[in-house]
């Protein structure tokens, strides 16, 4: 899974700084980085909504009765 998860990143990066040089080149830098601060606040949008915010402990991991187990 982590060489998967490094492909899917490494391979991306060198996208996305073509995109956004392309994009600034056309906006202009300063609004290019109020856009991609914008961005990055946005990324946290999900953890905000998510149920993870009022989480106080991990769960405790308790199988499924209804789940048969492979013993």
């Amino acid at each position: 899974m982590n060489a998967t998860m490094n492909f899917l990143y490494w391979g991306a990066a060198p996208l996305g700084s073509l995109l956004a040089g392309v994009l600034a080149s056309g906006v202009g830098l300063r609004p290019m980085l109020w856009v991609t601060a914008g961005g990055m606040l946005l990324a946290a949008v999900p953890l905000l909504a998510s149920p993870l915010r009022t989480m106080v402990e991990l769960p405790t991991g308790e199988p499924d009765p209804a789940e048969p187990t492979n013993q």
